[in-house]
């Protein structure tokens, strides 16, 4: 739904306010942004500053059991195009080829070493249909930057279920393959030795999506990167286990239309809007990453703010009719906070009621101060890209550099540990907001959509598109300036569109909890006790281990407070071990083993060479038990004709001729069951 507005008297504002500008620059070389854009005002001569428009890389029409991705482009414009905003040419320490931000630029701005050794660490990455030039491609962001040439290890590209073969549809791909690029390269550009291990899904849909994700932890991945989402809704049970694995770190993109996706109101083209967060970042078991932009000053340290370039009060948005972008977020209709994030300092003021907040960390987001990627397949080379689908591998890679979850089961919870724990780990974002209202007072917002829209409440959730502002009530009959709410406007401390903030460096990401490993028994047999052995050091000072909790794989599991542990298994087969310690501060590391549980027998059979119809035929078996203490019990045969025999020596007549499947089945004492199969062909 479009808002209703008053086009020509606001286009007429605008216009003033940005010929002043241009004034200024002229007359000053200086230059104010465009009126409502909350990036800092650019100091720099006119010849330095450009115009740009967003243009998003994926469809915004999401589909109910599909999700979209998260870029836009920054796409250099005429001054005076409506919508545009200003943005500095040199803006970097070294201007990428199409001007954005480089790896060097966010390695100096957010202060991190990404050539670091961290070839131990695999950042997954789930995209969806084949870009075949993505290994040729990210060959040659590596030479642009100086960086080793990749290896079949370096990086590994899969279809959704781990397979190198088939690939999914490569003509789709060319929809998807700016996303892909984006993705793939700023991992790399972020941590120069990890692996990265890129899986295509089939398509954009919920079942290829989940399918995908559990391949990616299951190939490995100690990090996976999801730059994609749609309005949070109705879920599939597959698609919300498929983004929780304990131990693994799982980021989400915010989305890139606002607070509960209100900038769809925006745009005539564009669905109503959806009113909601984005899943799967509203997910409490994932680290949802909202957006912002980095304006460097000439000293490097630059100023920060929430991205949304639709502005204060919207001013953008109001004349191109159009969803400029903003980073996403807001309280989840579905999940409950988990403890670190409903106790952690000013998320009661945020108002989600126990609801999870969408976001819990913020990264580089703003197209206009994007970062430059290259893709030739869809595409022209390169691009200066941002959205949240920039933030999330970016934070994905930067937990890769702190050396993963560390064992921590919700890797989230790291990050408001070390907020507390280390204040100058991060860099408290205080300007802006992804609501309509953009960080402005809500006095001022109330005031400008009564002057610009003509309206008689100040109240921007009553203008007819939903709810747009996080500040004022739902109840559109309300008319009151309330307080500024932090669901979706930057303040000092905790808010949600930026969580508790940007990192500066690692520590905000390194583990808390323990240092764990597990002693499993070289053989376990089937009915006999096997001994488990946990080994566990506290990494946070002072603390002790108190808490051993054991999920044996079989639907049991043994809590304790010893390191050591016995379980007897009445079933055979493979069995995963996860293993859960806490310490006294209340971290927790939580570790896997696969371990199998009765070996099978290893069967082998011997037979006539014609077996023919009405003729007695003999077969034999030999059975080799690899279980310490297995004795072979029983060997059974099933014929294929409803017929069966016993016995390791047998004979049986077929009496009509054709195919039949034998079936040898092995015991043993400890319980192992084994089949063998074999096709018999009968002649006449």
């Amino acid at each position: 739904m479009s808002l209703g507005r008053r086009p020509r008297v606001i286009a007429t504002i605008a216009a003033v306010a940005i010929g002043c500008g241009l004034m200024a620059s002229s007359a000053a070389s200086a230059s104010t942004v465009l009126p409502g854009h909350p990036q800092p005002a650019l100091h720099a001569p006119a010849r330095e500053i450009g115009y740009a428009v967003n243009r998003p890389l994926c469809s915004t029409v999401v589909k109910v059991g599909q999700v979209t991705c998260y870029a836009m482009q920054r796409v250099a414009v005429k001054k005076g195009t409506p919508g545009a905003y200003e943005y500095l040419k040199t803006n970097t320490v070294g201007p990428g080829p199409a001007g954005g931000f480089t790896p060097a630029d966010l390695a100096s701005f957010y202060g991190f070493n990404p050539a670091l050794n961290r070839a131990g660490q695999t950042v997954g990455i789930v995209d969806w249909f084949d870009d075949p030039h993505i290994r040729s491609d990210l060959g040659h962001f590596d030479a642009q930057y100086g960086l080793k040439a990749e290896t079949a290890k370096s990086f590994r590209k899969v279809n959704e279920n781990g397979k190198t073969a088939p690939l999914p549809s490569s003509s789709e791909g060319k929809t998807s393959a700016d996303e892909i690029a984006l993705d793939v390269e700023s991992v790399r550009g972020v941590c120069n030795t990890c692996k990265i291990l890129l899986v295509e899904a089939n398509g954009p849909t919920d079942t290829a999506i989940a399918t995908a994700e559990n391949t990616a932890v299951r190939m490995g991945a100690t990090e996976v990167s999801n730059s994609f989402g749609g309005p949070e809704g109705p879920l599939p049970a597959k698609m919300v286990a498929a983004f929780n694995h304990p131990g693994v770190v799982i980021t989400a993109s915010t989305g890139d239309d606002g607070w509960f996706d209100w900038d769809f109101a925006n745009s005539k083209t564009a669905p109503p809007n959806p009113q909601a967060a984005s899943f799967p970042s509203t997910s409490p078991d994932v680290v949802s990453v909202g957006g912002t932009g980095f304006q460097p000053t000439s000293d490097t340290t630059g100023t920060q703010y929430v991205w949304n370039n639709d502005g204060k009060d919207d001013i953008n948005g109001l004349n191109d009719a159009r969803s400029d972008g903003a980073g996403g977020g807001g309280c989840s209709q579905l999940f409950n906070a988990k403890s670190w994030q409903a106790n952690f300092a000013g998320y009661s003021a945020t108002g989600c009621a126990g609801k999870r907040l969408a976001a819990d960390v913020s990264d580089l987001a703003d197209p206009a101060t994007g970062f430059d990627e290259y893709n030739t397949w869809g595409g022209s080379g390169w691009i200066t890209v941002g959205g949240t689908s920039l933030a999330s591998p970016l934070v994905a890679a930067l937990y890769a550099l702190a050396g993963g979850s560390g064992g921590t089961p919700y890797p989230a919870q790291t990050i408001y540990q070390n907020a507390k724990l280390h204040p100058s780990s991060f860099t408290d974002i205080t300007i802006g907001g992804n609501s309509f209202c953009g960080g402005d007072d809500t006095t001022s917002c109330g005031n400008a959509v009564l002057t610009d829209f003509g309206g008689t409440n100040p109240n921007p959730n009553a203008l007819g598109a939903g709810s747009v502002d996080c500040s004022f009530p739902r109840n559109t009959t309300a008319s009151s300036s309330p307080p500024l709410s932090s669901e979706c406007n930057a303040v000092i401390g905790f808010d949600g569109p930026s969580g508790v903030g940007t990192p500066i460096g690692i520590q905000l990401f390194k583990s808390n909890s323990p240092v764990v490993s597990l002693t499993t028994p070289t053989v376990v047999k089937l009915h006999h006790a096997a001994s488990f052995t946990a080994h566990a050091t506290p990494r946070a000072s002072g603390a002790h281990i108190t808490k051993y909790f054991y999920s044996w794989g079989d639907g049991r599991s043994t809590s304790s407070h010893s390191a050591h542990a016995k379980h007897t298994y009445t079933k055979s087969g493979t069995h995963t071990v996860t293993l859960t310690v806490t310490d006294s501060s209340g971290h927790q590391s939580v570790t896997h083993r696969n371990i199998t549980v009765g070996k099978k027998l290893k069967i082998v059979v011997f037979r006539s060479i014609v077996i023919r119809a009405g003729h007695k035929a003999t077969f034999s078996a030999e059975v080799i038990d690899p279980n310490t203490g297995g004795r072979l019990r029983h060997v059974h045969w099933n014929w294929g004709d409803h017929h069966t025999s016993s016995g390791l020596n047998v004979s049986h007549t077929w009496h009509h001729s054709g195919k039949y499947l034998v079936r040898v089945t092995a015991s043993d004492s400890t319980g192992v069951r084994t089949t063998f199969h074999a096709r018999i062909s009968v002649k006449t």
